[in-house]
């Protein structure tokens, strides 16, 4: 199954505007990866579109990576997606 997947808008508050690219770019692989591992059919029935996600909040230690940020959205964003599991 083939995920066509756009993200329109990210809202990251308290960082620097310079880490944006870094963030998505980690975002869209680890998404591909979790996809990949958890299998998105069961996730995503087909043809679903959706107009917005709320992906939550978390706790990030100050002085966080930019890596380490990257991973944590796309978690919260695949438990959305698949209403929580892990």
């Amino acid at each position: 199954m083939n995920v066509d997947l756009h993200i329109e808008e990210l809202i990251l508050e308290g960082f620097p505007a310079s880490y944006r690219t870094q963030i998505a770019e980690i975002v869209q692989n680890e998404l591909a990866r979790i996809f990949a591992e958890r299998g998105a059919s069961s996730a995503l029935p087909q043809g679903m579109d959706v107009g917005s996600l709320d992906g939550g909040a978390f706790n990030l230690a100050r002085g966080a990576s930019v890596h380490h940020v990257g991973t944590q959205v796309a978690t919260a964003i695949a438990n959305s997606v698949y209403g929580g599991a892990q």
